[in-house]
């Protein structure tokens, strides 16, 4: 029966006193005595982030999810009613660093890392109480006395079983890698955090002609809007599958993909050309040019792998752009990576962690890497490499945090085998209900299938420290618990997080010398995913 609204209803009062109720007879707890016995129901609160209060979206989500859980309980399962929250990573971080005017790493370790990592808890502590009581308010049912946090202890120690897992399965290793860099933050970013901010962004366009050895007036031509990236250039590929040209020009013979040809010779306004040889890419392989910059970075004169400085053939290279033949710099592209993995190049990366070159960069050291490029252009010019120099508007990745222009640079870091376990991932998904069943089959097999070995290392401060220790032997120990830090002589801290875990050395157990943890956190993505256990 439905009864009509009062004039003095006023719904803010009443929601006050059922919560008051609630609190009173303390329902939670007598929810979950009642239905104790009765079969579980397991569910994972994916924690939002506590970096500002929540807003329609969370909402929405939870007016989602609470229906499910009350659903099942009236049904009788003893339902997981567990809240979490997620207060680890770089936002926090971005945020402490406008507080305390820091710019950099360098700036955040002149003020103490100590300070620093207080100032990241309590800023995600200050939202807790914030997020409970909008829980309560919204109607939810939990235990919100006991939530998980990813910055306690106990959530610490539990994720480091991951790695130590991990590392028994040989899933664990340390590698280098082309990975995507943010200059400002230091730090590398995962393949989905790469491509999670773009900006429209105008760079130099430009194509540059490579000599060939032995063969005087014959050129590649490459074009690239990253000329930074050709100082660390060490090969050229072209698709094996492709016909390319030889074709003159003027006095020069140029090799450009045969498709191509046409569009290249309008807009380098060259109507005068003649095709000498029409060439399989397969055919190319292994042909060997000079550097056009190895004056400026004689380190180009040292490099003694064979394929330095050759052509190499990879299916990746397209024909929507450029001319076919793509400008290679192993240590600042995943794909170039990957050919200079199969093809044993040099993985050259003349970059540090901040965007600047290093002193291997010969002329170019010291500068940052965008401001280098008019110099660069202008000394490809000067040497008559420069076949057009022009503008391009086009969607460029940038940190989602800072908004910072990302980079690609090879470093050392910590990786889990993903690519080794795909097709059991695979597998274990097509066992998963999907709601839609298209999220599942599609975006996230899609997702799976195009996945590459996880770079779970991060140069930061606020997050789970890797339980990774190294000896001067060369001996790892990853562990899984206080209890195997205190079996390896380690002196366990209150607080888990670094500076202090910085501080616990190991015994190796191999040459009784003293262990030093890795300075690495987790990514902090890792951080949820770790909540499922």
């Amino acid at each position: 029966m439905v009864s009509e609204v009062p004039e003095d209803y006023n719904p803010s009062s009443l929601e006050t006193k059922i919560l008051k109720n609630w609190d009173d007879i303390d329902i939670y707890a007598k929810l979950k005595e009642l239905r104790s016995s009765g079969p579980k129901f397991y569910f994972l609160d994916g924690p939002p982030y506590m970096n500002g209060v929540p807003h329609i979206g969370h909402a929405r989500t939870r007016a989602l999810r609470d229906p499910v859980l009350k659903y099942k309980s009236m049904n009788g399962y003893n339902v997981w009613h567990q809240p979490g929250f997620d207060m680890h990573g770089l936002p926090i971080e971005v945020k402490i660093e406008e507080i305390l005017g820091t710019k950099t790493k360098s700036d955040i370790e002149k003020i103490g890392t100590e300070l620093f990592i207080k100032s990241c808890k309590e800023r995600g502590l200050s939202f807790l109480k914030i997020w409970i009581d909008f829980y309560k308010r919204f109607g939810m049912i939990g235990d919100f006395e006991n939530p998980y946090m990813t910055l306690s202890n106990s959530y610490i120690e539990s994720s480091w079983y991951f790695f130590k897992k991990a590392w028994e399965k040989n899933l664990l290793y340390k590698g280098k890698a082309t990975v995507a860099w943010c200059p400002r933050c230091e730090t590398p970013l995962s393949g989905y955090e790469a491509t999670d901010e773009y900006k429209d962004v105008e760079d130099d366009s430009i194509y540059v002609k490579f000599p060939l050895v032995d063969r005087p007036d014959e050129y590649i031509i490459i074009w690239t809007t990253t000329p930074w990236t050709i100082p660390a250039n060490v090969a050229v590929a072209v698709n094996p599958k492709y016909e390319y040209v030889r074709v003159k020009a003027g006095s020069e013979v140029w090799i450009v993909a045969k498709e191509l040809l046409e569009k290249l010779m309008l807009l380098f306004e060259i109507e005068d050309y003649e095709i000498i040889e029409t060439i399989k890419g397969k055919n190319l392989l292994g042909l060997k040019y000079r550097h056009i910059l190895e004056d400026e970075v004689p380190v180009h004169k040292k490099f003694n792998e064979p394929n330095a400085h050759t052509i190499v053939v990879t299916d990746y290279v397209t024909l929507e752009d450029g001319t076919g033949c793509v400008h290679t710099a192993p240590g600042h592209g995943p794909d170039d990576y990957s050919a200079g993995v199969e093809f044993k190049l040099p993985i050259f990366s003349p970059v540090n962690e901040t965007g600047n070159f290093t002193d291997e960069a010969g002329k170019y050291k010291g500068m940052y890497i965008k401001d280098a490029n008019d110099i660069i252009i202008d000394d490809i010019e000067d040497k008559g490499f420069l076949v057009l120099r022009d503008s391009v508007f086009h969607r460029y990745a940038h940190c989602w945090r800072c908004k910072s222009p990302l980079l690609y640079r090879a470093s050392d870091q910590w990786f889990i085998r993903v690519e080794a376990i795909k097709n059991q991932i695979l597998k274990e998904n097509k066992k998963v209900k999907w709601v839609p069943d298209w999220a599942g089959e599609k975006r996230f097999h899609n997702w799976i299938e195009g996945a590459r070995d996880w770079c779970i290392s991060r140069q930061r401060f606020w997050g789970i420290p890797l339980p990774i220790w190294e000896c001067s032997c060369g001996s790892i120990e990853v562990v899984s618990s206080l209890d195997e830090i205190a079996s390896l002589g380690g002196i366990i801290p209150d607080d888990l997080h670094k500076p202090y875990i910085d501080e616990v050395k190991l015994k190796c157990p191999k040459c009784s010398k003293n262990m030093k943890r890795v300075s690495d956190i987790a990514d902090v993505w890792f951080d949820s995913g770790a909540s499922s256990w």
